[in-house]
């Protein structure tokens, strides 16, 4: 058979075993890390391979003083998480940020000094890039499951999770001033493009032609 390094984005990157003549694959690792090489001992019997670990924390700088920065209890945030930001502020100040203290990347609440944390996501999923609604009510978020990456909406305390797009792989959401649209890039074609959808719900529509990322209004 053959070792493979092997995922759904670089990220995800884990190590799998394929047989051969068969052609069956089987997952070797199943972890949090990502992995980059892999390397044979001479009778095949073992291997080495090279884990990129990954941990970023969170800080507060009052008025841009780094000399005054005050590191936040919010565990460990996730490196490979995803593209784009992964803390967010609330109109009332309040933070929600991306993190694997869970065990798994998942979507907390929390005042900025760092007290009264809640989980707002809890659903096995990797979910990550945090969006605050304009007028606070939601968080929209990215959320990995079954092989599609598609945004979600759920409602300030985490409840009544909504699914706004259907791609394979959607990312970048925000919203616009008034609340009422999501903004994300789909990234299910052979080029990035700009898509809009109720945060109510509903069917998502292109907005652009043009490859696309990151868009907001």
């Amino acid at each position: 058979g053959v070792l493979v390094v092997a995922g759904e984005a670089q990220r995800e990157a884990q190590l799998w075993f394929v047989s051969y003549p068969e052609g069956k694959a089987r997952r070797v690792t199943n972890d949090l890390n990502t992995y980059r090489a892999i390397a044979l001992t001479s009778d095949g019997k073992k291997f080495i391979t090279v884990q990129a670990e990954g941990l970023v924390n969170l800080y507060i700088v009052p008025n841009g003083d780094a000399d005054k920065a005050t590191r936040l209890p919010t565990g460990a945030v996730g490196f490979y998480s995803t593209a784009g930001n992964n803390i967010t502020w609330l109109p009332d100040g309040r933070l929600v940020f991306a993190s694997i203290e869970s065990g798994v990347q998942d979507i907390w609440l929390m005042n900025p000094d760092g007290s009264n944390r809640r989980q707002l996501t809890a659903n096995g999923a990797q979910n990550v890039n945090p969006v605050a609604s304009a007028d606070g009510k939601y968080v929209l978020y990215v959320s990995i499951r079954g092989g599609a990456k598609n945004i979600w909406r759920c409602n300030i305390d985490g409840s009544n999770p909504v699914q706004l797009s259907k791609g394979s792989a959607d990312s970048y959401p925000t919203t616009s001033p008034d609340g009422k649209w999501v903004i994300f890039t789909s990234m299910s074609g052979s080029k990035p493009t700009i898509w809009m959808v109720s945060i109510d719900g509903g069917t998502a529509r292109q907005i652009t032609e043009h490859a696309a990322m990151a868009g907001r209004i």
